[in-house]
């Protein structure tokens, strides 16, 4: 299972739980999503703070569709 985390806090990242690509900020994790999506393997689980400054969780916002 692939994991993502989008978190601006580096505790958030969920280590613990085994292999996790992550991301701290919105823009860097659309960038995630993408790569990983254009790899043929997308995420199978995406963690999105509903909270990083600027952004408010919305990551449409930060680049419209994938």
């Amino acid at each position: 299972m692939r994991r993502t985390v989008i978190d601006d806090e580096p505790t958030a990242k969920l280590e613990s739980f085994g292999a996790v690509d992550g991301a701290g900020n919105a823009r860097d994790g659309l960038d995630v999503i993408r790569a990983a999506v254009e790899s043929s393997q997308p995420c199978d689980l995406v963690g999105l703070d509903l909270s990083m400054p600027g952004t408010a969780g919305t990551i449409g916002r930060m680049g419209g569709t994938l």
